[in-house]
């Protein structure tokens, strides 16, 4: 029955192409439609009419002539695509006022846009329509998407190939739900941008456009600000680093392009922090001293020091003299730290914070607004008395806070929706560092969401945060959260599934791929047991980075690995479809992420069995037996990601040659390194290992972990085998427990400071030629047995 509805709907789509009501843009490769702008139409308006017409040409072969009204061809055949607003756009404004087409501001909002098609004096109209740029540039989107079938991911855009664009004459309007919808993570600079350009960054944000995001969280360039606010003051600070320049020159660049496309941008408030050396040279200011992760120890200026108003005003100066004009400011009080030395005085630190943070941005700014992440509010001494107390501190209600993880572990009950007066954001955060195995709940994200929106106590949830820490992997899962960012309020589950498989793949095969998908998503998509599942072999076994036993519940890694047996099916039908789809990049890529959940849950799995053999069997038959079938799971792993060039580790280093030297307080250098290696060679093998740095092993050891060919050769793999050997060596011994301190600061850390300081071998071009769909056949002719039968 549900594969019947599937082909039904299906049916119902393509039938709908062929309806006498029609909009025929291209034909035979000709265009027969016009774009028609007015004369004085803004940049973005432009933006909008070559986007529009360069997808078309994607399509077809056959751009669409953008032109100008009174310059348009007297051809009744030809169709007048019309991109702008009543108020602007003169034809637009007279079809709305002879009553041909509707258009109501009051409506449709700011954000909301029209897709209409109408007929006058023997014309045909296509009219996309909004009442602001971003809105225009919505309806063209949404218009390529919904009616010409283009898809748009993060890891790019999938455009059908016809010779002739028809499609169903459309009358729709659109506004959303939330009214801010924001993207990235700051976190994801780190883990997965640290060295985009402008390019790649402009890219972003058409992505994020096209998903109809429309607040950008990018925040980079502040150590230019606070440079500036110190020397108004007359302190000295040590001269920019030319990675500092260049994140300034980024920052300029990629916010004046964000703030093209009619976005809104976020400000970068300073929030206490200073040096050690400021702190030493100034004893005379009051400050707050707090510990960061066991690996940091950050000072801060005191809220109650009139200091610490002063610089806050001047760092809303400052920004906006660099970065141009914002309204939306963001700081958060000492996040992932508590200071204070008692109960008491950590309660009236955070008041003070909240008092007189408020009170100076509103001096600097009387209109902006504080933006909080309100991933402080996870922590355990942020009880619900001291939350009410915070934010009833605040001296207005102009603060907005984004419930960052809410699709799993929520603040705004705890904290009496935020206290009640001020906006706050539903966030979905999904991934902590790297962690890229196809996890989350779907259904449990969408039930949270709708939860949130009929209830009248979250009627001042207002945004939308999709906050991930690293970016470009669970592709489903976040163009789900991106549909839930509009309007999630009539979303069904499986007719997503659809529309993404439709997508993602085309009309053909998303029948096909849309029984993938529903067995990922009743499998790898159907809870949300750890926060960070990622495959074991990633952390140093047996514990993971934060020293939690791995194994410690066998029950959950049974549960996992008893999903293989359908992503097994899942795949076997996938590969199905090799011939309709291998062309397709996107097909290749999620083939390849299936496989890899699923090994990675096998390899856990016979990590256990193995860990078992060990400690409760004292066998060393069966030890070597897991060991042999763990690493030969890895082995498929290092095959699949060897074979596209996304997981290649050299992409992301060749990428910082060619950025200046990074320096950041975090990350610390690793042992000496061959002298022709870039500086930031080792930043990038600091950042997937021992993300501290070498000089502060083992903290935040494998936080930002993750599959890539040269890590699972160079790291991971030496590592598990150290682990087994380490194991047989013990029983050999009559000993049947893991001297954790003996691996960890022995051959693990021999491992990493070989990994991180010395050569690193390249991917074989050779073995890397071979065919992704070809290894996951052989994949399924080995173990795929389990899932034989769909």
């Amino acid at each position: 029955m549900r594969r019947l509805i599937v082909v039904l709907l299906l049916v119902a789509y393509q039938s709908a192409l062929t309806n006498a009501n029609e909009v025929t843009l291209v034909k035979d490769r000709r265009a027969v439609a016009v774009i028609v702008l007015r004369p004085e139409a803004s940049w973005i308006e432009r933006h909008a009419a070559n986007e529009l017409s360069q997808f078309v040409l994607r399509i077809t072969g056959a751009s669409l002539p953008i032109v100008e009204t009174g310059v348009v061809s007297a051809d009744r055949d030809t169709t007048r695509v019309l991109i702008g607003s009543p108020q602007r756009h003169a034809r637009i404004r007279h079809l709305v006022g002879e009553g041909i087409v509707e258009l109501n501001r009051r409506v449709m909002g700011a954000d909301g846009f029209a897709i209409k098609t109408v007929v006058h004096d023997d014309y045909q109209y296509l009219i996309l329509s909004g009442f602001r740029g971003r809105a225009q540039m919505y309806a063209v989107y949404d218009f390529l998407e919904q009616d010409c079938g283009v898809g748009y991911f993060w890891d790019g855009d999938q455009v059908p190939q016809q010779s002739t664009l028809r499609v169903p004459a459309p009358q729709r309007a659109e506004r959303p739900y939330f009214s801010r919808r924001m993207a990235p993570n700051a976190c994801s600079y780190v883990y997965s941008s640290q060295y985009w350009g402008v390019d790649e960054w402009k890219r972003a944000h058409d992505y994020m456009l096209k998903r109809k995001l429309n607040v950008s969280y990018f925040t980079l360039g502040r150590e230019m600000v606070m440079e500036r606010v110190w020397q108004r003051f007359g302190m000295r600070t040590p001269p920019l680093s030319k990675w500092a320049q260049w994140e300034y020159e980024l920052q300029r660049a990629v916010g004046e392009y964000a703030r093209k496309l009619d976005m809104e941008l976020v400000g970068q408030l300073w929030g206490g922090h200073v040096s050690p050396e400021f702190a030493a040279t100034h004893p005379q200011l009051k400050y707050v001293v707090a510990q960061w992760a066991g690996v940091s120890k950050s000072y801060n200026i005191h809220p109650q020091d009139p200091m610490f108003g002063k610089v806050v005003e001047a760092s809303v100066k400052e920004w906006t003299a660099a970065y141009g004009p914002t309204q939306l400011w963001d700081q958060a009080p000492y996040p992932e730290t508590s200071p204070g030395a008692t109960a008491a005085e950590k309660r009236q630190i955070k008041m003070d914070w909240a008092r007189h943070m408020s009170a100076a941005l509103a001096r600097a700014d009387p209109h902006g607004t504080l933006y909080m992440s309100g991933w402080f509010l996870q922590g355990a001494d942020w009880t619900p008395e001291v939350c009410r107390d915070f934010f009833g501190a605040m001296t207005h209600s102009r603060f907005l806070v984004a419930d960052v993880w809410a699709e799993t572990k929520p603040v705004f009950l705890k904290t009496g929706y935020f206290g009640g007066e001020a906006e706050w954001m539903f966030g979905v955060l999904n991934t902590f560092g790297n962690v890229e195995r196809l996890h989350g709940d779907l259904r449990d994200l969408l039930r949270r969401v709708q939860h949130v929106v009929d209830e009248p106590a979250s009627a001042r949830c207002t945004g939308f945060y999709i906050n991930p820490e690293s970016t470009h992997h669970n592709f489903l899962y976040f163009d789900f959260a991106a549909e839930l960012a509009w309007d999630p309020r009539e979303i069904e589950l499986d007719a997503f599934l659809l529309r993404y498989c439709v997508r993602r793949y085309g009309v053909t095969a998303a029948a096909k791929m849309v029984d993938v998908w529903k067995r990922v998503v009743e499998t790898a998509y159907a809870d949300n047991l750890e926060a960070n599942p990622r495959p074991f072999y990633q952390s140093a076994l047996p514990y993971d980075g934060g020293g939690a036993d791995l194994f410690a519940d066998p029950r959950k890694i049974k549960t996992r690995y008893t999903q293989t047996a359908e992503l097994w099916r899942a795949l076997r039908l996938a590969v199905t479809q090799r011939n309709e789809l291998e062309a397709n990049q996107f097909y290749q890529r999620d083939v390849i992420d299936i496989a890899r959940t699923l090994l990675g849950m096998e390899f856990d799995y016979q990590a256990l069995r193995a860990y078992q053999a060990f400690t409760v069997q004292s066998d060393e038959v069966a030890l070597a037996a897991a060991g042999r079938d763990a690493l030969e799971r890895l082995q498929w792993v290092e095959s699949l990601t060897a074979s596209r060039e996304e997981f290649w580790l050299a992409n992301e280093i060749s990428l910082g040659r060619q950025r200046p030297s990074r320096r950041q307080p975090v990350h610390s250098r690793a042992p000496a390194s061959p002298s022709h290696l870039h500086a930031n060679d080792q930043e990038v093998r600091l950042r997937f290992t021992a993300l501290a740095g070498m000089d502060k092993y083992p903290g935040l050891l494998d936080y930002a972990s993750t599959d890539r060919v040269e890590l699972l050769r160079g790291y991971y793999r030496p590592r598990v085998k150290a682990w087994l050997r380490h194991m047989q060596r013990r029983l050999q011994k009559g000993v049947n427990s893991v001297d954790y301190g003996m691996l960890l600061q022995g051959a693990y850390r021999d491992i990493a400071e070989e990994f991180v300081g010395g050569e690193m071998a390249g991917v074989d071009a050779a073995s890397s030629r071979e065919s992704t769909l070809d290894i996951v056949e052989d994949l399924l002719e080995e173990y795929g047995k389990r899932g034989a039968t769909p």
